[in-house]
């Protein structure tokens, strides 16, 4: 399966809900950045093997045609959100690895605390959401408030289609420990990146293994399943050269 047949897909569906950024690669070095809402989809950036590009997504409309039916405190020029801070860092650190991108590289955008001490109580997006990529959630307190939760990152994933591998970080992926009460779920963090990978022809898979349709590589609390142990790379060198 290739890229163009999801794009064929999401604009045969039009409008879609709710709103969101989608990335797509497949392993003939096919990359899209589209963008789908309720107001349509729509192509925002489109790249090959042949014509390489990198793309960097937030959550609100990038592309022309749908930019518009942004909320005003969405866009990116807003000064208090974090949809503006969190694309500049983005582009900044795509920069620094440019023509050397790799799992670890990535590893490192995504671990980045850029812009974290920045107020995030008058985010108007969500109330104590950060703006670092990636982002702790903390209101600073001891005690975790249901009517007014902190958000942050939940998990990190990096994905290699060429090598048909997953790699998969459950909580922070930087590694650091919660400095504060309301940062729940962080007990079970991995700290790192564990790859997954589908074998290179199903036929591999043993009678043993879980049937590829549907793979849950992990519980909701950060242990790997029986499954996901099946598909489990001990090595980067396991996905081979």
């Amino acid at each position: 399966t290739v890229v163009e047949e999801a794009v064929d897909l999401l604009l045969a569906a039009g409008a879609v809900a709710p709103a969101f950024s989608v990335l797509l690669a497949d392993a003939e070095g096919g990359l899209v950045h589209m963008e789908v809402g309720a107001f349509g989809s729509a192509v925002h950036r489109r790249y090959s093997r042949e014509q390489p590009g990198i793309v960097v997504a937030v959550n609100c409309h990038q592309c022309e045609e749908l930019v518009d039916f942004n909320q005003p405190e969405a866009q990116l020029d807003h000064c208090s959100n974090n949809n503006g801070v969190r694309l500049r860092r983005g582009w900044q650190l795509a920069d620094l690895h440019r023509g050397h991108i790799d799992v670890a590289s990535l590893a490192a955008i995504l671990s980045d605390h850029a812009n974290r001490d920045r107020d995030c109580e008058s985010n108007p997006l969500i109330t104590w959401w950060g703006h670092s990529i990636c982002n702790h959630g903390t209101r600073g307190q001891s005690d975790y408030v249901a009517e007014a939760p902190p958000w942050g990152s939940v998990s990190a994933e990096i994905f290699e289609p060429a090598r048909r591998a997953l790699h998969y970080c459950y909580g922070w992926p930087c590694g650091e420990a919660p400095q504060f009460g309301d940062q729940l779920f962080q007990s079970g963090s991995w700290g790192k990146f564990k790859a997954f990978a589908l074998p290179a022809h199903p036929a591999a898979v043993t009678a043993s293994s879980v049937k590829l349709e549907v793979v849950e590589c992990t519980t909701v609390d950060g242990r790997i399943t029986a499954g996901g142990e099946s598909f489990l790379l001990r090595s980067p060198r396991d996905l081979g050269a």
